[in-house]
């Protein structure tokens, strides 16, 4: 079985909290687990999600980030898999896109 969605970045989250027992602050150290995938794919591997929806993005991203529409530009990106059956791109993009409007 294979984890379409497995995350390719660590994160370390450290909370702090007051004498009261509150919630203080905290903060998040994130990290590349796999520096590989940054320069190669294998044939059923596809590079980093975040590039994958950014080329699908409808809300100016992809013109922003003077993208095209054609993932083969991107031989790094396009080595191996491009398409993963369970992973929705447009919608995936569109719901990280809300969330940092939230933020």
């Amino acid at each position: 079985v294979r984890n379409d969605n497995s995350s390719r970045f660590g994160k370390f989250i450290r909370v702090w909290f007051n004498n009261m027992g509150r919630m203080a602050g905290g903060d998040i150290e994130v990290y590349l687990l796999e520096k590989s995938r940054v320069t190669y794919q294998s044939p059923n591997e596809r590079s980093y999600h975040i590039f994958y929806f950014m080329i699908t993005h409808e809300i100016d991203l992809r013109e922003e980030c003077k993208l095209t529409e054609n993932i083969y530009d991107y031989p790094l990106m396009s080595m191996g898999k491009v398409k993963v059956e369970s992973i929705d791109d447009a919608e995936e993009m569109q719901i990280m896109d809300e969330a940092f409007d939230i933020l």
